[in-house]
């Protein structure tokens, strides 16, 4: 379970966060929304254990997570909006291969390097330069990344923020493999309906909405709008069919158009 009790957060003298509070259970996938600015990466960073809170507490499974650090255990991974941030390395499969030298869990899913490669689909890029693969390929290799040392939560900053259509789905294909083995946190701006359990939508530092995604279209605070991935369909002469009315499905109808790999 993810914890935030009366957390405040402040960067210089603005304050970012006063008094929040907000608890995540475990298995309780949440898609957080909000405007440019509300504290959506700020909040990602704080459960991450990137930033210390100025007052109040915060804790993963019931403990802070300066405790899961000292243990060498990654309860909580994190995938940027740019995977550039995160490579230390120069090749896949050393960049693969560093997730595994610091973790001290017991592991349960992927037991080797090549457990990773086949599983996130790698093998014919493992020996490729991180710097030569595309945008999609990136965020790909990043998640493969996060997901080797097993966490239990997932926290994701708009990593589809720079990718088209094709490999956005591509990559929901692949988050969609492991909702049942962590728990999916997704910070967005788009309107988009992704199968989560939880809605929460943030303004100004503060939680306005939490719920489930018909209330949330229902208090008018987002729209069901396509247009991004319409018009890029379009531009390839490609027909959508009517019965697709949401974001999600257009992501799915694309998914299965060209493959998920």
């Amino acid at each position: 379970m993810i914890e935030l009790r009366n957390v405040d957060f402040f960067y210089g003298k603005r304050a970012i966060f006063q008094g929040l509070n907000l608890t995540i259970k475990d298995g309780e996938n949440t898609l957080i929304l909000g405007d440019n600015g509300c504290g959506k990466t700020t909040l990602c960073n704080i459960i991450a254990g990137i930033y210390p809170v100025g007052s109040g507490n915060v804790a993963i499974d019931g403990e802070d997570t300066a405790f899961w650090r000292k243990k060498k255990i990654p309860k909580v991974g994190i995938l940027f909006q740019n995977p550039d941030n995160q490579f230390i390395r120069y090749r896949v499969v050393d960049e693969i291969e560093l997730s595994f030298k610091y973790v001290t869990k017991k592991r349960n899913i992927f037991k080797t390097v090549e457990d990773v490669v086949n599983y996130f689909d790698l093998y014919d890029m493992k020996n490729v330069l991180i710097n030569n693969l595309s945008g999609g390929e990136k965020q790909k290799l990043a998640l493969a990344c996060v997901m080797a040392n097993e966490p239990d939560y997932l926290i994701l900053d708009e990593p589809f923020a720079h990718l088209d259509p094709m490999n956005e789905s591509k990559v929901r294909f692949l988050i969609d493999k492991i909702k049942d083995t962590v728990t999916v946190v997704e910070i967005s701006q788009k309107n988009s309906e992704t199968g989560y359990e939880r809605y929460i939508y943030m303004r100004e530092g503060k939680i306005i909405y939490d719920g489930d995604y018909k209330g949330l279209v229902i208090s008018g605070l987002v729209t069901t709008e396509t247009c991004e991935a319409e018009e890029w369909l379009k531009s390839l002469n490609i027909k959508i069919p009517e019965d697709i009315t949401s974001r999600d499905e257009l992501l799915k109808f694309i998914g299965n158009l060209y493959g998920k790999n």
